[in-house]
């Protein structure tokens, strides 16, 4: 495999972020060859290569689900604000059970994956560190959000966020930007990161604000396409 495709193996899928130059259908079957026992695949493609592959892989059972933006910002240029909210390092099974909440009615496409699996996911991709990556935000000692700060593995400066939540009745009310900005925070100071990379979906409205009211600039765009097969 081309050392171009960048690969995310998690726990039960498998997801393309860049294809390379490598042809994708080939690409897309090689892995499904690979990775028998995965029920799971998704690709990641742009406008050129939708336009190249979007019908072959439609016709070979992955459906277009949904556009992700992807947003950088370069740390040095983030500055500490003052905030109201703390986050707090809690038990993975209370983390959990505030992460599943932060999902409900999310504007980003649903994931096939149960909390058990997104558990075992965030544990393959990011290692023994994972813990620290699981922090339950807190504003006058109640719960209103998580984030999930971590270096992308493989670089050493690459901050991202494996999730990003407030709990339904904390939304519309700031909460938000204020915690994404302390998530940023957090990535400079403790986890060393010099860059941050976003993404959501191009229907969070919500999110896509936050990025621009934290200074984040568009880097890409990039169509989803996912593929669900049943293993005997």
């Amino acid at each position: 495999m081309s050392s171009k495709v960048k690969l995310i193996e998690g726990e039960n899928f498998i997801m393309v972020e860049e294809a390379g130059e490598e042809e994708v259908i080939n690409l897309m079957t090689h892995l499904e060859a690979e990775y028998s026992e995965v029920e799971h695949f998704s690709i990641l493609l742009n406008e050129k290569r939708t336009l190249l592959a979007g019908s072959e892989l439609k016709a070979n059972g992955y459906v277009q689900e949904d556009t992700i933006i992807y947003v950088h910002k370069t740390l040095a240029e983030h500055t500490e604000d003052g905030s109201s909210i703390e986050v707090r390092l809690q038990s993975e099974s209370f983390f959990r059970d505030v992460w599943e909440k932060t999902m409900t009615d999310s504007l980003n496409a649903p994931s096939k994956l149960n909390m058990e699996e997104q558990m075992r996911g965030l544990k393959k991709e990011i290692g023994a560190p994972y813990l620290q990556s699981c922090l339950t935000a807190y504003e006058n000692e109640q719960a209103i959000g998580i984030i999930m700060p971590h270096i992308e593995p493989g670089t050493k400066e690459e901050g991202r966020l494996f999730y990003f939540g407030v709990l339904p009745e904390f939304r519309r009310q700031g909460r938000g930007r204020e915690l994404h900005h302390l998530a940023l925070t957090k990535l400079r100071k403790e986890f060393g990161a010099s860059d941050y990379i976003g993404a959501t979906s191009h229907n969070n409205t919500p999110m896509l604000r936050i990025f621009e009211a934290n200074g984040c600039n568009l880097k890409a765009k990039r169509n989803l396409f996912k593929k669900t097969r049943l293993i005997n």
